[in-house]
């Protein structure tokens, strides 16, 4: 049975708590934080097309082979159950409220000296990547928003050439946050009228299991 999505925002200890799921299955390949995560699920919405719950679970962990093992059936539920929440909350605010829109960039961190240091945009934006690497071309006005986000998901890196006039952190906060609701708004008018962007929920426990072996999702991955 799959569970409606809820379009109350997490709170923080939710928010935690999917930071400390993340950390514990995370690989190399895999979503690593609530930044990445948020920038992952704000471009999964905004694309030109849903996509079923097997291939965003599988990108979020960046390999099939590499998904985790739950320890029971309650875990996962717990997890997924938190995802689609948050992906339901994001659906709302930037669809209905795009004003109240934000993106969770890092928080401010404390450098050597206990001064603040610049916000991250990187793990936002490189979420945001890893869907909208995918998409179809985009006409000039969208793809120069997109190549946006893709400068920041390059960290200093993308100006290290000096081809580049770095922008400051603020600035690029507000120009990667407008570029988000700019591209959720284009996408949104190609589809037919009445099409949905939520992806669709989870996979039940008698599903096919999303790893691809063919077993079903309790006997494989969901044990």
């Amino acid at each position: 049975m799959n569970t409606p999505l809820s379009t109350d925002p997490l709170t923080n200890e939710e928010l935690d708590e999917l930071q400390a799921v993340l950390e514990q299955f995370q690989s190399d390949d895999s979503v690593r934080d609530i930044s990445e995560l948020d920038g992952f699920f704000t471009a999964l919405i905004s694309g030109p097309e849903i996509l079923p719950f097997s291939v965003w679970y599988n990108a979020l962990w960046g390999n099939p082979k590499a998904l985790p093992k739950w320890k029971d059936e309650k875990a996962f539920d717990r997890f997924v159950n938190l995802l689609v929440q948050h992906m339901g909350n994001l659906e709302l605010v930037i669809t209905e409220h795009a004003d109240q829109y934000e993106p969770i960039f890092n928080e401010l961190l404390l450098d050597e000296a206990g001064e603040d240091s610049e916000p991250n945009l990187q793990d936002w934006c490189y979420g945001y990547r890893r869907v909208s690497d995918s998409w179809p071309e985009l006409p000039a006005d969208q793809n120069e928003m997109l190549d946006l986000i893709k400068l920041q998901s390059l960290g200093e890196e993308a100006y290290e050439e000096g081809e580049q006039p770095k922008i400051d952190v603020l600035t690029a906060m507000d120009m990667v946050t407008h570029a988000a609701v700019q591209l959720h708004q284009y996408w949104a008018e190609q589809r037919p009228a009445g099409t949905p962007v939520r992806a669709e929920n989870k996979v039940g426990r008698n599903d096919p299991c999303t790893c691809g072996s063919g077993k079903k999702f309790k006997q494989c991955c969901g044990r």
